[in-house]
């Protein structure tokens, strides 16, 4: 640990040992494993993303690997995130989704529109998620908390290419749809007006206006008046008091 640490000032200098310290990358010591990640940082190309990338991805539930990947590329985590969609794996792992989703949130809260970009356009056009749009949708949720978060929401215009409005377009369907279904889970709607508050108001005002109805069940309401209050479009409050009444 201590000589991937020396080594760090000259790394970019020096390929033969910038190499030895990828060769450390899965060295059976948490601790060495964890400086690594972290040493990594100070050589930003295309090299040390694919090797963070896949650090993040060896062990399961490794949180400050994932920390320590994560804090060494804090300009180009939405480049991971579109080299991880890319690797097309027969399916996305449970510890490649958990990691993806984090990443996901990460690029929602700088709210960077160059990064935004990037990152809807991956999870719009990635082959993997094309067969699995809970999947998509679940990291786009992230991505929408992580612009809650930032203040800002999701937009279904076509300010990032039609691919990303149909991508948005089609994630506000879908939780619309069991957000009004009486017949579905009230777990899955009260998660499906979580997503819908990840959206301009403008674009979803009605549904959830209509969660709170009196004949909606008490949880579904609470879940509408969580998802409103956290606007601050005027309409919001307007649509609260309409239905205090």
């Amino acid at each position: 640990r201590n000589a991937v640490l020396l080594a760090e000032p000259r790394l970019a200098q020096s390929p033969a040992l910038f190499a030895k310290v990828l060769a450390l990358a899965g060295d059976a010591s948490p601790a060495v494993r964890l400086q690594v990640a972290l040493t990594l940082g100070e050589v930003h190309d295309a090299v040390s993303i694919r090797a963070l990338a896949a650090m993040g991805l060896q062990r399961e539930n490794d949180y400050w690997l994932d920390t320590a990947v994560l804090s060494s590329m804090p300009d180009t985590q939405v480049d991971l995130l579109a080299l991880l969609l890319a690797d097309q794996p027969a399916t996305l792992s449970g510890r490649r989704l958990d990691f993806c989703e984090r990443i996901a949130e990460l690029a929602g809260q700088h709210n960077v529109p160059v990064e935004l970009k990037q990152a809807l356009t991956a999870l719009a056009t990635a082959p993997d998620l094309q067969e699995t749009p809970g999947t998509r949708a679940r990291l786009l949720f992230a991505l929408g908390r992580g612009l809650k978060r930032a203040g800002a929401r999701l937009s279904a215009q076509d300010q990032f290419g039609p691919k990303v409005a149909q991508l948005v377009d089609e994630f506000r369907m879908s939780a619309q749809a069991v957000a009004l279904d009486q017949r579905a889970p009230e777990a899955e709607r009260i998660r499906a007006i979580e997503q819908l508050g990840c959206l301009t108001l403008e674009r979803v005002h009605g549904p959830l206006s209509k969660s709170l109805d009196a004949e909606q069940p008490a949880e579904v309401q609470m879940a509408a008046v969580r998802a409103l209050t956290d606007y601050s479009d005027p309409l919001a409050t307007v649509i609260l008091m309409r239905h205090q009444r």
